[in-house]
């Protein structure tokens, strides 16, 4: 008698086991998959690569480039090594420590620290360990003759958007659409 209580009570903790698993994986599942998405995935928004004006030769007037754009995630950071990680930040980039600080204050996920880093600021930061930031691939706008024709070319805002000239006139038709 007491070899079978033995295993009814066995099964029965393995189909309450089975039924909890149940559970959390038919109904509760989604809930956990959102917070593991959560957890990882961050959403950056990203300029479109706008395109390329020229003049009747087929000389490029503007131009769109890629350049390496440094974010920075002050709330992934403790409270014990915020001090630390800004100096760090501040060196490897050539900004200012309290200004990089001032951000952990506030309450912005997402701070877009610096553009056109260069490859060996982008290996400085590597080497230092940090996981509070993220280098991210952009399109930024050249124009190889300068001022020469600035006003009919006309230029972006920070936004990336078309406020004067031929930028302006043709927004829509060199402006493409916004990734993530």
């Amino acid at each position: 008698h007491r070899v079978i209580i033995l295993l009814i009570l066995a099964l029965l903790v393995v189909v309450i086991f089975i039924a909890r698993l149940f559970y959390l994986q038919i109904y509760g599942g989604e809930n956990y998959r959102q917070a593991a998405l959560a957890q990882r995935r961050r959403e950056v928004k990203s300029l479109p690569k706008r395109g390329t004006i020229f003049d009747r030769d087929k000389n490029p007037l503007a131009v769109s480039v890629t350049v390496n754009t440094c974010y920075f995630f002050p709330q992934e950071l403790a409270e014990g090594e915020k001090e630390t990680s800004c100096q760090i930040l501040a060196s490897a980039l050539s900004l200012n420590k309290d200004e990089i600080l001032e951000w952990t204050k506030g309450k912005k996920t997402i701070v877009r620290l610096k553009s056109k880093v260069s490859e060996q600021e982008i290996e400085t930061l590597k080497n230092s360990g940090l996981r509070c930031y993220s280098i991210e691939q952009e399109s930024e706008r050249y124009y190889p003759n300068k001022d020469l024709n600035g006003q009919v070319i006309g230029f972006l805002d920070d936004e990336g958007k078309g406020i004067y000239g031929l930028e302006a006139s043709y927004d829509k038709l060199l402006g493409g659409s916004a990734g993530e």
